[in-house]
């Protein structure tokens, strides 16, 4: 899978100082279960074919969006613990 990555769980400490990293944290872990089930219902083909199933058009935006998420996610988590002094930078 080309999609985002699981940021990982914060620890008590972490939440204690930045309690909104635990929405950040449970958003990213369901967005990575959403793309794994829509990389098993609907695989992409390796061979660049163009598809007009509806469905995986779909999937392919539901994709795109989450990995734009994760994104985002990432970067609010990164500043949330800058923010918190959890972060060394």
């Amino acid at each position: 899978m080309n999609g985002p990555f699981f940021l990982g769980l914060p620890t008590a400490a972490d939440l204690g100082a930045a309690p909104d990293r635990a929405i950040v944290a449970a958003l990213d872990a369901n967005l990575i279960i959403a793309v794994r089930v829509l990389d098993v219902l609907h695989p992409r083909s390796d061979d660049g074919d163009f598809t007009d199933d509806p469905l995986m058009l779909l999937a392919d935006s539901v994709r795109a969006c989450a990995t734009s998420l994760h994104t985002l996610l990432v970067a609010y988590d990164d500043l949330a613990r800058r923010v918190a002094g959890q972060d060394p930078r």
